[in-house]
């Protein structure tokens, strides 16, 4: 492990000098970025170092959200546990803080360098680590086994290049997959992928998707009003990214020429392109509204608008007739969390480039609660769901019974976890 821990730290060390300029640029200019950056290069302080800790990870939001449905569990049947939770991302610690009642600590995972991480882990009475996804850290789960914690995949998951990529470093399979005592996935297909690392059979158990049981965690706030008259048939589109908002306009400007009443409403993933995007939307359609201009009691004047304000989402997607999952439409991004939308009461429809969504797309397909739609095709379909309440009825139903037995996969989640895992 010696010749191991060293390349590795070499490797991370030359990873982190090539990115130094972003990094001081995002010193200079992004005041969020600070804590963030800075958080990387020092083992965070703990509270009460005697306390049993539970240690949870995940590297971005939507690893985050799957993480904090675990919690109510775990701080259920481990009361006096210390539970630390850590993250590598400015949007993830905001999400995190939002629901600060469910944990002790929050953290930046520093860099997983050797001399940083066994510091960190010293000072922790740890019992048990628990990755999120597929964020997989070599000192991070060497020191922790070392410690002499239990460590668990919750949510797992695992593409064929990364499974590929890492069959082809040994010392990744002896020193950190063969550490990890339970494979807790989130659907059937990523099992040939971590069958590939060597990982015994009877490690792994499918327990499913957590994300699909955050609505169990989320805080129950006053919905924020939306600017439309009862009687506004609206569309949200979510998620979306470059080339999408306008491919997606183009398609279903013939619904909104004929329709007073339709309203698409498009979010992009990243605020920042809100500007733009109210640009690129008003050369086509010539008015465009957002949020963020409009008052109190205001109704939009357009039939396209910009949500240009973070944390809407879910109750946009609760008012509207349908829900599109951008992000799925254009080949790169491979979709994001089709699921949210059912969550929310709405009808999902989608594109076909979801390779990172793959089991949520055949959930929602076979369970016949949302459709997955080629951009040629959106038109039809929308319009077909417009036109037939029936039809809408018979998905919102099927959506219904999704959500109701998928509330259950953090609680299976945790059962299977804890059952191998004691602390």
């Amino acid at each position: 492990m010696l010749i191991t821990s060293f390349l590795y730290d070499t490797l991370l060390l030359l990873g982190a000098l090539l990115y130094l300029p972003i990094n001081a640029w995002q010193i200079l200019w992004q005041k969020k970025a600070k804590r963030w950056i800075f958080s990387r290069f020092k083992a965070p302080s703990m509270l009460e170092k005697k306390k049993e800790v539970i240690w949870l990870h995940a590297v971005s939001l939507g690893e985050t959200k799957a993480l904090l449905t675990l919690l109510p569990w775990i701080k259920k049947d481990n009361p006096d546990a210390l539970l630390l939770v850590t993250v590598m991302t400015v949007t993830a610690w905001q999400e995190a803080q939002k629901n600060n009642h469910l944990f002790d600590n929050l953290s930046y995972l520093p860099l997983d360098l050797s001399w940083i991480m066994r510091r960190m882990v010293a000072r922790l009475n740890l019992k048990l680590l628990i990755l999120v996804e597929g964020d997989f850290w070599l000192h991070m789960v060497y020191y922790a086994k070392k410690k002499g914690a239990r460590i668990a995949l919750a949510n797992g998951c695992i593409s064929e290049t990364s499974s590929k990529m890492y069959s082809l470093l040994p010392f990744m399979k002896k020193h950190l997959f063969s550490q990890i005592d339970v494979y807790a996935l989130q659907a059937e297909h990523y099992i040939k992928g971590f069958k590939a690392l060597n990982i015994a059979l009877n490690k792994i158990k499918v327990t499913g998707n957590i994300k699909l049981s955050s609505a169990q965690v989320r805080k129950k706030n006053t919905p924020a009003k939306i600017p439309f008259k009862a009687e506004t048939k609206l569309i949200t589109i979510g998620c979306s990214h470059p080339g999408e908002e306008t491919s997606i306009c183009k398609a279903l400007l013939p619904l909104i020429e004929q329709d007073p009443l339709l309203v698409l409403a498009f979010a992009p993933r990243h605020l920042d392109r809100a500007i733009q995007v109210q640009k690129e939307l008003s050369s086509l359609v010539g008015t465009c509204d957002n949020l963020a201009s409009m008052h109190e009691g205001m109704h939009a004047g357009s039939q396209i608008v910009v949500i240009d304000q973070m944390g809407l989402l879910n109750t946009w997607y609760a008012r509207s007739i349908l829900a599109i999952v951008a992000g799925s439409f254009v080949p790169g991004v491979g979709g994001h969390n089709l699921f949210e939308p059912i969550l929310s009461g709405a009808i999902p429809l989608f594109g076909p480039f979801v390779e990172r969504q793959l089991g949520l797309r055949d959930l929602i397909v076979n369970g016949r609660a949302g459709l997955c739609l080629p951009m040629n095709k959106l038109l039809d379909g929308v319009s077909t769901l417009l036109e037939d309440l029936s039809y809408r009825n018979q998905l919102k139903a099927a959506g219904k019974v999704l959500r109701e037995e998928s509330a259950k996969n953090a609680f299976k989640t945790w059962d299977y976890i804890s059952s191998y895992c004691p602390v």
